[in-house]
C-alpha cells in the first residue's frame, strides 16, 4: 500500500515543478510621467483580484503588492520610491533584486506567470533599479520595459500645468513656461537609450498620442483582458479657476509646494498683483510661440524617438501646431471659492477668541473638538507618532528582557528603548492618588475643577480655599502625563513607528496599572525565566565576586532568599495583571524564546498586531545567535540556591 504522505508529497513536488517550468514574464511600466501612468496604475490597483484570478499579479507603486515586503520602500506612495534611492545605486539594485526573485518564485509556485510593475520615477531613474532587473533576465526571467512618449510640445505644456503650477517644485517666485522648460527640457531619448542598452528590443517603446487610450493601450500590450476591469482617470488637467487658485497659492510660499500643501493650509485670502485674473494666468501658460520653441529644440530627441517608433512599427511624433486652448475665467467660481475660504479662517479665528477670553488656551482635550484649528495639540502629534498602542517589555532583572528587546527591534515598525531607572514608578504613586475615585480632594472631571476660577487672572476671593486649587483635573492630567511618555519615547520615531520599552523596575500593579489605564491599547510581553536560574544569574551579576565571598553561609542564604522572594513576587504581578486584562498581557519564558525561537517570536507579533511581513527574520537570527551578557555559572551557588528553594514554601506561579 502506497504511502499517503509521500504521495502527498510527491504530488505536490510535482504541482511546483509545472509551476515553475512556466515561463514567468515581468512587465516594468517606467512611465514616462504625463503620459497616463496614473490612470494605468490606478487601474491596476483596483483591479488586484481580478488579474489575480488570471493568474496575474500587479507588484504596485514599489512593489507594495509583492509577496515579500521586508522593506520601508515598500509602499504605495512616490515618498517611498525615494528611500530607496536614498540607499544609492548598489544597495538599492540588491534589495530589489531580493524582493523580486523570491517574490516571483512564491508566486510561481501559486500559479502565477506574469507580473507587472508600475513606477514613472524609474524612467529616468534606471540606475537604482535597472541592474536587479538585469540579473533577474540572467535568471531566466523574461523581461519586458514598457515606456510611453508624447508629442513633446503636449508634453511640456501638461508637465508645466503639473509641475509648474499645481504641484510646485522649484523654490522662490512661481515659473513662467519658459522659465520651466528651461528647467525641465521635454527630452526622453536619453533616458530610453539607457534601458535600451541593456534589455534591446525588450523595450517597447509606444507613441501615446497615437494610442489615445495609454491604459487601454497598455493592457491590451501586456495581453491583460479587461473584461472586469474599469479604466481609472487621474490627474485630469483641473479646472482653470482651481488653476488660478493653486498658482495664487504656490506663488505666496518661498517653499515647494506640492497640492496638499494647498488642501491642507488655505491660509491666504490675496490674489497676484492688481492685474485681472485672467492677465495674470495667461501671462504664465504657454503661447503659440512658447510651444513651436519647444518642438524646434526637441528636434534630436524627436528624430531618435522616431527610429526606435518605427523598429517598433509605431508612428512618428505628430509636430503639427497643438490647438490653442482658450483662457476665459469664470470670476463668480474664484468668488465662491474665496467666500469658503474666508468664511473657514473667520471660524477659526471665533474659535481661537473664544478660548482666550474663557482664559483656556487649548487644553488637550479641547483641542479634539471638530470646530478646533486644525493644528494638532502636542498630546495629538504624539498620539500621532504611535503612542496609543505602545509596547512594554517588563521583566525582573537578568530574566533574558534584552534578548526580548533585541528581537523586538528586528521589525521594521517598532522601536522599543532600553531601560530609564523606573522614572514612571515614581509619576505612578501620585496617579494612583490622584485618580482614586474615593479621593475627594484633587478634581477628578474639568467640571469639578473650581482651582483656575479661583487663580486666573489673578485671587478673585482673599478668604477663598486654595490648598487644593490646581490648573488641570485628573482626565486633563491623563493627557499631559501622555504628551510626556509618548513624547520622551516617541519623539525621535518616524510616521508610523510604533515605540516600547523594556524595564526592570516596573514589576508593582501600580505602574501596571497606570500604563494600562493611559494607554489601553498598549501591549505588555511579561518575560519570565526559572526562577533558580535568575537568582543564580542575579547573584553573579549583582554582587560581587569579592563581597560574595566575604559573607558567611548564612548571610549568602539570606541573600539568596531576597532574591528568590523578589522574583516570585514579581511572577505573581504579572499572573494577577493578565487574570485581570487578558488580552493586554502575554508572557514569554526565557526558555522557550532560546529552544523555539520562530514559534515565541510569531506569537509575540501576533499579540503586538504586528505585521510578520515587516521582521527581519535574518537579523532575528544574528541577535539569537550573539552572547552579550552571559554569566558564570558557579557550582557551590547553584547547591546554596537549591537548597534555600528546598527550605522555602512552595511558589504558586504557574510554571516557575
Amino acid at each position: 500500500m502506497k504511502n499517503p504522505r509521500k504521495a502527498a508529497a510527491g504530488a505536490a513536488s510535482a504541482n511546483e515543478a509545472v509551476a515553475s517550468a512556466k515561463p514567468f514574464q515581468l512587465v516594468v511600466h517606467v512611465g514616462a510621467g504625463k503620459t497616463g501612468t496614473s490612470s494605468i496604475q490606478q487601474t491596476l490597483r483596483q483591479g488586484r483580484e481580478t488579474l489575480r484570478q488570471s493568474g496575474l499579479c500587479y507588484l504596485g507603486l514599489n512593489l507594495e503588492f509583492a509577496p515579500l515586503k521586508p522593506h520601508p520602500w515598500q509602499k504605495p506612495r512616490a515618498e517611498a520610491t525615494r528611500l530607496l534611492i536614498e540607499l544609492g545605486e548598489d544597495a538599492a539594485n540588491n534589495q530589489v533584486y531580493n524582493v523580486l526573485s523570491r517574490s516571483i518564485k512564491r508566486l510561481q509556485a501559486e500559479g502565477v506567470t506574469k507580473a507587472i510593475w508600475s513606477n514613472e520615477m524609474f524612467f529616468r531613474r534606471s540606475s537604482f533599479v535597472i541592474d536587479a532587473l538585469r540579473r533577474l533576465a540572467d535568471d531566466g526571467i523574461d523581461i519586458r520595459i514598457v515606456a510611453y512618449v508624447r508629442r513633446h510640445d503636449a508634453w511640456a505644456r501638461s508637465s508645466y500645468v503639473q509641475w509648474g503650477l499645481k504641484d510646485k517644485t522649484n523654490r522662490g517666485a512661481l515659473q513662467n513656461f519658459a522659465e520651466f522648460c528651461a528647467r525641465r527640457p521635454a527630452e526622453f531619448a536619453a533616458d530610453l537609450a539607457k534601458w535600451r542598452h541593456v534589455f534591446g528590443n525588450k523595450v517597447m517603446i509606444r507613441n501615446m498620442d497615437a494610442a489615445g487610450d495609454t491604459a487601454a493601450d497598455f493592457f491590451t500590450l501586456a495581453g491583460i483582458d479587461t473584461a472586469g476591469l474599469a479604466i481609472e482617470r487621474h490627474n485630469e488637467t483641473p479646472e482653470l479657476e482651481e488653476l488660478i487658485l493653486r498658482a495664487s497659492f504656490n506663488g505666496q510660499v518661498e517653499r515647494k509646494a506640492p497640492p496638499a500643501h494647498f488642501n491642507a493650509a488655505l491660509d491666504w485670502t490675496s490674489l497676484p498683483g492688481t492685474q485681472s485674473l485672467q492677465d495674470w494666468i495667461t501671462s504664465l501658460m504657454p503661447a503659440a510661440a512658447d510651444l513651436e520653441a519647444v518642438v524646434k529644440a526637441s528636434a534630436d530627441d524627436r528624430a531618435q524617438l522616431n527610429a526606435w517608433l518605427a523598429e517598433s512599427g509605431q508612428p512618428p511624433i505628430d509636430t503639427t501646431p497643438l490647438p490653442e486652448r482658450s483662457i476665459s475665467v469664470d470670476n463668480e467660481r474664484i468668488t465662491a471659492a474665496l467666500t469658503h475660504v474666508v468664511m473657514r479662517q473667520a471660524a477659526r479665528i471665533q474659535a481661537l477668541e473664544e478660548q482666550f477670553a474663557a482664559g483656556k488656551f487649548i487644553s488637550a482635550p479641547e483641542a479634539t473638538r471638530s470646530d478646533m484649528p486644525d493644528t494638532p495639540s502636542p498630546a495629538q502629534a504624539a498620539s500621532a507618532a504611535g503612542d496609543m498602542s505602545p509596547v512594554f517589555a517588563i521583566s525582573t532583572g537578568r530574566s533574558g528582557s534584552t534578548l526580548v528587546q533585541r528581537v523586538l527591534n528586528c521589525h521594521k515598525d517598532l522601536v522599543v528603548w532600553g531601560e530609564h531607572y523606573g522614572m514612571l514608578n515614581g509619576l505612578a504613586q501620585s496617579y494612583v492618588q490622584m485618580a482614586s475615585p474615593d479621593q475627594k480632594l484633587f478634581p477628578l472631571k474639568p467640571a469639578d475643577n473650581t482651582g483656575p476660577g479661583l487663580l486666573l487672572p489673578t485671587l478673585s476671593d482673599p478668604a477663598a480655599p486654595l490648598e487644593w486649587a490646581n490648573p488641570w483635573s485628573t482626565e486633563e492630567m491623563k493627557d499631559h502625563l501622555r504628551q510626556f511618555i509618548g513624547g520622551y519615547f516617541g519623539g525621535r520615531l518616524k510616521p508610523g513607528q510604533r515605540w516600547g520599552f523594556k524595564e526592570i523596575r516596573y514589576n508593582v500593579m501600580p505602574t501596571l496599572r497606570m500604563l494600562h489605564e493611559l494607554y489601553p491599547k498598549g501591549r505588555f510581553i511579561f518575560i519570565r525565566r526559572d526562577a533558580e536560574e535568575v537568582t543564580r544569574s542575579k547573584v553573579s551579576a549583582f554582587v560581587k565576586e569579592s563581597r560574595w565571598s566575604a559573607m558567611s553561609h548564612n548571610e549568602q542564604s539570606e541573600r539568596v532568599k531576597k532574591f528568590v522572594i523578589e522574583v516570585r513576587d514579581h511572577y505573581h504581578v504579572y499572573d494577577s495583571f493578565m487574570k485581570r486584562f487578558p488580552k493586554a498581557g502575554m508572557a514569554v519564558d526565557f526558555e522557550d524564546l532560546v529552544d523555539k525561537p520562530r514559534d515565541v517570536i510569531a506569537g509575540m507579533l501576533n499579540h503586538l498586531n504586528l505585521d510578520p511581513d515587516r521582521f527581519d527574520w535574518s537579523l532575528a537570527d544574528q541577535v539569537l545567535g550573539s552572547v552579550i551578557t552571559k554569566t558564570k555559572r558557579d557550582p557551590g551557588v547553584v547547591q546554596l540556591i537549591r537548597e534555600v528553594v528546598a527550605a522555602m514554601p512552595p511558589d504558586g506561579t504557574k510554571g516557575h
